[in-house]
């Protein structure tokens, strides 16, 4: 079994300012580039074709969209984590979570857990 999860990872013209917020707060910042997390991690015995095929089957016709980010937020489903919301662009991003949810990944959905599209910043204590 491997732990796998699916992300999107915006360029910003500003990324500098995200960069400078994660280098004071997120201890996580030399290990993973910001990015959106869309599907959280699962172990799976999936391997990368499967998974690639999934993704393209239920992405087709996913065109490009514009995403708007700010105000940062601290977690409200606990947890010390600050995330940077997602102002414009929630509703595709959504769209994508749910879709990408479907299929071979559907038992890993926690419908339990609202999703709520976001770029952690930071931890803090």
């Amino acid at each position: 079994m491997v732990e796998r999860s699916i992300m999107i990872f915006p360029k910003f013209s500003n990324i500098s300012i995200i960069d400078n917020i994660r280098n004071a707060y997120d201890p996580l910042v030399d290990l993973i580039q910001p990015h959106i997390t869309l599907v959280f991690p699962f172990e799976s015995g999936y391997g990368l074709e499967e998974l690639k095929e999934h993704m393209e089957n239920v992405l087709e016709g996913v065109k490009t969209f514009k995403l708007v980010m700010n105000n940062i937020v601290p977690n409200q489903a606990g947890g010390n984590y600050l995330f940077l919301t997602v102002t414009e662009g929630t509703d595709e991003i959504k769209r994508i979570h749910d879709r990408l949810y479907a299929g071979i990944l559907e038992s890993y959905y926690k419908k339990e857990l609202p999703y709520m599209p976001h770029l952690t910043v930071g931890c803090i204590d």
